[in-house]
């Protein structure tokens, strides 16, 4: 923040002691792109925003580490918004949920405590009931965080309760402060409520048992947890002031569940004068439909709903008799939908549509924390198994040899589960070529090296089935560690590294778990590769150079993808590694030029034909062009 030192101006007037949160490096590199563009404007009103932030970090009092309390509350300087402190039983300090790093910084106006988090949400001086009733429903974005449509629930209950428990502590009182003092409020944005069918808003609406759990469910009663809190395990199970909140961390994001609806929280932190205020894209402890409901009221759907209503067996399995109030264990399920499909269409092969709708429902109800590495569930298409992966933060699905990123899950409904993915179960659609390009943070290098040596068209030829052992990015990097591997990277050996990408091509489809001890097989190149299975690892063998397969079986319209954590080059001389030869000579690309001539011109240059046809073959021959 440019701004910054203005701030620690203040220090010289009078005797006046400041305490300031300063976050760290690390905490602006990790503000959300958003709000960095935003900040990165120039103009006066982004400017006394920036001033605004950074008295949001500055107290008016010298407040060292040893003086903070649990659920203190301190005043910023120049401002009339909270900051609120956290203490965990093992001693770390939190302001707002941004932990205090390593040792204050004791200076002549005061005291610097280093914080891991920019709280770039600038605290508001009302309460929590009035940000929800009037803040929230008077700004512009309405997809991000605005709370009319919760405010009018939320006045629908107010008036049961007027009739029905008058004198009772409720949820407004509590929103504005009350009994529990402080308050943590999920609220769902305008557009989470929209996604809900009119009908059920009305059933709702009419029903006030139902609405004061769904509205109570909401809120934390007598504490203030900013996102950060929330994702220490201590707080991934909160009471409510009705049922349970549970916080899960998914791809970097934070849900939370009540009853099992959930909501992501899209614009957490808003800190409020007696707690925090976190938007969230769902409703709480309302499931109101069946999956099939579900998956026809929902537009990024409609690819999904449109193959499992022609497939009517699975479309019966996801519908609920109407009137069904409790769903017994064997009509749970969960299901996989895949959003954003388009330009495919199987309803053409009706045996073909119901085994590969069969594959995206599994009886029973998985949640993510049940996806384990390696764990494997039966699907409603009794012949395919489905298989969970997870790869840093992310977690895969994989049938049929086809493997599909879980991109929103843990969707509850009346009859179970559901878990949005990004692509068709046991349907490959990519090439091998296309598979490579859309990897570019694990295969970028190989992505430019195919592209390079002209491999490209090959890798995206749908008529052809092939296995690739597809270096990752760390695979090419090594290589620079020794001559041999900088010899077949130097661009003056490209023909080098198109033959070496060609020893990394099988000339038929190989899938791995076919394998039981070891098998040898002809690359494309003519080489040898072996394969050998160790317990539940795959490696592949050229010479005396070994590489382990990372990821496997990923089949492709064209054949099979699997990542390897190796190039495979080795300067074994068992092997007649080729890379040693010269570069191709500027005379030879001469040569080849005048025989590029010589066939566009059949009639020319007769007298330099056969001197030219022979000099440019050995060329040929010698370079392997």
């Amino acid at each position: 923040m440019r701004n910054l030192p203005l701030m620690l101006e203040f220090g010289a007037l009078g005797e006046k002691k400041y305490t300031f949160f300063a976050p760290s490096n690390e905490a602006f590199e990790n503000i959300p792109s958003r709000v960095s563009q935003h900040y990165q404007l120039t103009s006066n009103i982004v400017r006394k925003e920036k001033d605004d932030i950074m008295r949001y970090h500055t107290v008016l009092a010298e407040l060292k580490t040893a003086e903070m309390v649990k659920n203190e509350t301190v005043k910023t300087y120049d401002t009339d918004a909270n900051l609120f402190i956290y203490v965990s039983n093992k001693g770390e300090r939190f302001v707002n949920g941004a932990k205090l790093e390593g040792e204050e910084i004791i200076a002549s106006n005061g005291v610097i405590h280093i914080i891991n988090t920019l709280m770039y949400e600038r605290g508001q001086s009302v309460n929590a009931y009035s940000y929800i009733t009037t803040v929230g429903t008077q700004l512009s974005n309405p997809s991000e965080r605005t709370t009319s449509e919760f405010n009018k629930l939320l006045t629908r209950y107010l008036e049961n309760e007027r009739t029905q428990h008058a004198g009772h502590f409720n949820a407004r009182d509590e929103l504005r402060g009350g009994h529990s003092k402080t308050v943590t409020v999920f609220v769902p944005s305008d557009d989470a409520i929209a996604n809900i069918p009119q009908q059920q808003l009305t059933l709702l609406k009419a029903d006030s048992t139902q609405l004061k759990k769904v509205i109570e469910g909401h809120l934390i009663l007598g504490g203030v947890y900013h996102t950060d809190l929330l994702l220490r395990p201590e707080f991934n199970d909160l009471v409510a002031m009705d049922g349970r909140i549970v916080v899960k961390k998914f791809l970097g994001k934070v849900y939370v569940s009540n009853t099992c609806a959930q909501g992501l929280v899209t614009h957490g932190n808003i800190t409020v004068s007696n707690g925090v205020v976190h938007i969230v894209d769902g409703l709480l402890g309302y499931v109101y439909s069946d999956a099939i409901t579900l998956l026809h009221d929902q537009r990024k759907y409609q690819w999904f709903y449109s193959h499992v209503k022609t497939a009517t067996a699975i479309a019966n399995m996801l519908t609920l008799p109407r009137g069904t109030t409790v769903v017994p264990e064997s009509r749970m399920y969960s299901v996989f939908a895949p959003v954003g499909v388009t330009g495919l269409d199987l309803t053409q092969d009706i045996d073909k549509l119901d085994s590969v709708m069969r594959m995206h429902v599994i009886k029973g109800r998985i949640e993510i924390s049940d996806m384990k590495n390696n764990t494997k569930r039966v699907t409603m298409n009794s012949d395919q198994t489905a298989t969970f992966y997870q790869v840093d933060d992310a977690v895969f699905i994989e049938v049929n040899y086809v493997r599909a990123r879980i991109t929103h899950g843990d969707i509850c409904v009346k009859n179970g589960i559901l878990h949005n993915i990004d692509a068709v179960l046991g349907v490959p659609v990519e090439t091998i070529a296309t598979a490579i390009s859309a990897n570019t943070k694990q295969l970028l290098s190989l992505l430019k090296s195919v592209r390079n040596t002209g491999l490209w068209t090959y890798l995206n030829d749908r008529t052809k089935r092939v296995t690739m052992f597809a270096p990752v990015d760390k695979a090419f990097q090594s290589m620079l560690d020794d001559s041999l591997g900088r010899k077949l990277l130097d661009p003056r050996y490209e023909r080098n590294l198109k033959l070496l990408l060609e020893r990394h091509i099988i000339t038929e489809e190989v899938f791995l778990d076919t394998i039981t001890d070891s098998k040898t097989f002809k690359t494309k190149l003519g080489d040898d590769i072996e394969i050998t299975k160790e317990g539940s690892e795959y490696h592949v063998r050229f010479g005396s150079n070994v590489v382990g397969v990372i990821q496997s079986n990923m089949r492709m319209t064209n054949g099979v993808l699997h990542l390897i954590d190796g190039v495979l080059y080795s300067d074994d001389p068992s092997t007649g590694e080729w890379v040693s030869r010269a570069p191709v000579t500027s005379q030879c690309y001469i040569l080849l030029a005048l025989l590029s001539s010589y066939i566009t011109s059949l009639t020319e240059y007769d007298d330099v034909i056969t001197p030219t046809v022979l000099m440019s073959t050995k060329c040929l021959i010698q370079n392997r062009i």
